[in-house]
């Protein structure tokens, strides 16, 4: 079935990768795991392989017709259906399905005319990213090459130098409102989810959590956060937050901490109970010491 020459190949990038059968079969796309390792144990065992070729095998028609369904029913990939089938080669199944036959007929692209309508739905999906591009063009059935063309047709790379000027049709100016409308969507949803993460994430709250709940102060942390990414303006206006109000938060984040003493006082507190105490007893040992503190105030006075 196969050549002296596509046998030692293949036994030959088995010991390259490593014994490897998935490998070789996903570059070759011949043969099967069986007949591979069964080659591989004639060269192992002579050092060669016979250079006698074995007459082609015969196919049946039902064996024919298997494996062009398979091949239609799993992609229309020639080293798919040779690898999972273990039968023919690729050159054989090619073969096969250009038969002037009636199953072959099935596996050949029929010619389909889209309307600009169904056209301007497909580019419109590419566009905000709704598809691949191969996933478009394996639901049209058409190539990728062609969507490509399509959007040429509708909507063009760069209009010639000669036609700057025209104006564009009502199609065409149509089409380019509804992209940008989606482009502004896509915008707009995007900027929404970081403000919904960049929440959770400085705030911290457990459950579900509305930004435009948060307090003006956590608001201006969150716009803080992300206006390197989005205007100042938009962020306002997504989170309630009038202007004044933001700067007047700002300029309090920038006072120094009037608690900066009492913070160190509870830290050290901490750190000589060897970080044993809750804040209950933290309270209470803070409690007395400031105590102690205003009675010897009192007395020297």
């Amino acid at each position: 079935m196969y050549s002296y020459e596509e046998r030692i190949k293949a036994v030959k990038l088995y010991i390259k990768y490593e014994h490897s059968l998935a490998s070789v079969i996903q570059e070759l796309g011949y043969p099967s795991s069986k007949a591979l390792y069964k080659w591989f144990k004639e060269y192992e065992e002579n050092g060669d392989l016979s250079k006698s070729s074995k007459r082609k095998r015969k196919f049946t028609h039902e064996e024919k017709q298997f494996a062009v369904n398979h091949y239609i029913e799993y992609g229309r990939n020639y080293s798919r259906t040779v690898r999972m089938l273990g039968y023919p080669d690729r050159n054989m199944l090619s073969d096969w399905c250009k038969e002037p036959a009636p199953e072959a007929r099935k596996i050949r692209r029929s010619k389909l005319n889209y309307s600009q309508e169904q056209k301007k739905e497909a580019l419109i999906h590419l566009v905000s990213r709704k598809a691949s591009v191969q996933k478009m063009a394996e639901r049209l059935h058409v190539s990728r090459k062609t969507l490509y063309n399509w959007k040429e047709e509708l909507i063009g790379e760069e209009l010639p130098p000669n036609m700057t000027n025209m104006p564009d049709s009502p199609q065409l100016e149509a089409l380019k409102n509804e992209v940008d409308v989606l482009k502004q969507e896509v915008y707009r949803l995007r900027m929404e989810k970081d403000i919904l993460e960049k929440s959770s994430e400085l705030v911290k709250k457990n459950g579900g959590i509305n930004p435009k709940h948060l307090s003006n102060k956590e608001k201006t942390r969150v716009i803080d956060a992300l206006r390197i990414f989005y205007p100042l303006g938009l962020l306002l206006e997504n989170l309630d937050l009038v202007k004044s109000s933001y700067f007047y938060h700002r300029s309090l984040s920038n006072l120094p901490d009037k608690y900066t003493d009492l913070r160190v006082m509870l830290k050290d507190i901490f750190i000589e109970s060897r970080r044993a105490y809750g804040y209950r007893r933290m309270y209470e040992v803070l409690k007395n010491d400031m105590l102690l503190f205003l009675k010897k105030l009192l007395g020297d006075l």
